[in-house]
């Protein structure tokens, strides 16, 4: 059996390793969400197992393959990748296109549920006060929830105001509905970024899989020798 270079495969292996422990983790965080969904949302938590154990089964058959050096197997884990890589660049070129799509939804959704919104801001603690202006679209007093925690006072984010007894506190200084807004996009530039992060990644270890059969094919065409019917026209010359 030919031996590959070292290096690459130890790089290699360490390469799909890694991505194998990903895809457990991924699992994991699947079954920990299913337990805290308690019943709701459960429904979409099984694409979280699916893609971990995608992962976690295509990084074994890259391992399985390099450590025995089995051509097919590198073979299969290369048109697998592929497969991936190409999903990737289209959910990432799906998202960065209808990015103002997102955003619009997500900002009718907002005008939908606005009752709601001062419930939203104080249950996840968010650094924003009001509708699309300031506190005063929630009523005349200040609410707890928006006055700025002790970490962000005297900072850009906040800004004197004074209260009915004439004390002055420092109050969240952006609306929330632009403060969603903006959260939004950085989330779908985050997801664009993990898409094409993810697409690169997986070009890369396709082209190591590919150069790992190339190097296999030629040791074992050199340890076969030349075809029979060559050694025998050889004989008589």
């Amino acid at each position: 059996m030919g031996h590959v270079n070292l290096c690459l495969k130890g790089l290699f292996i360490g390469f799909n390793t890694l991505f194998g422990m990903i895809g457990i983790l991924l699992i994991v965080l699947g079954r920990t969400a299913s337990t805290m969904a308690a019943g709701e949302g459960q429904s979409d938590i099984w694409q979280i197992y699916l893609l971990g154990g995608a992962i976690a089964a295509i990084s074994c058959l890259g391992v399985f393959g390099a450590r025995k050096q089995i051509t097919c197997a590198l073979k299969m884990f290369s048109g697998l990748v592929c497969i991936g890589m190409v999903i990737c660049v289209i959910a990432g070129m799906s998202l960065a296109s209808n990015r103002s799509m997102i955003i619009e939804a997500t900002q009718e959704l907002l005008k939908e549920e606005v009752n709601q919104l001062e419930d939203f801001q104080a249950a996840y603690k968010l650094e924003c006060c009001g509708i699309n202006k300031s506190y005063t679209d929630w009523g005349p007093e200040i609410p707890d929830s928006c006055v700025c925690a002790p970490v962000h006072q005297d900072t850009a984010i906040c800004y004197q105001e004074e209260t009915n007894i004439s004390e002055r506190v420092q109050v969240y200084k952006e609306p929330c509905v632009p403060y969603l807004l903006r959260l939004m996009n950085k989330l779908i530039d985050i997801v664009i970024g993990i898409c094409f992060g993810f697409a690169l990644v997986a070009l890369i270890g396709m082209i190591m899989a590919l150069v790992m059969v190339a190097q296999i094919n030629t040791v074992n065409e050199e340890h076969r020798g030349p075809p029979y019917h060559a050694s025998q026209r050889s004989a008589f010359v």
